[in-house]
């Protein structure tokens, strides 16, 4: 992708609420019980969820830290993520550029 040529939508806000609405009546229709598709792959539905969970909540306190506003996230929430961390931060997950990196 060209980053060069990327504009943000006119309605970014609006997007984004859509966007939650569309998760929060996927989660209320059972999402979490059905293999769920994420780009070209298909998971079950709890890890799929667990991996939005845990976008949100790494990019929302990246993009906060970066425009100079509070993060705070649900005690539940952070937990959640911190039990499903370790399953996206192996080396298996990130192939050989981490092991690479790695001291």
């Amino acid at each position: 992708a060209d980053i060069d040529g990327y504009q943000a939508p006119a309605d970014a806000v609006g997007q984004v609420r859509a966007a939650a609405e569309k998760l929060d009546r996927a989660i209320r229709g059972g999402a979490a019980t059905r293999p769920l598709r994420l780009g070209d792959s298909a998971m079950p539905g709890d890890l799929a969820l667990g991996m939005i969970l845990w976008e949100h909540q790494v990019h929302g306190w990246d993009l906060a830290r970066a425009t100079g506003q509070h993060w705070s996230s649900p005690t539940a929430a952070a937990q959640e993520s911190l039990n499903f961390a370790p399953a996206m931060l192996s080396d298996d997950y990130q192939g050989d550029a981490s092991r690479s990196a790695s001291p």
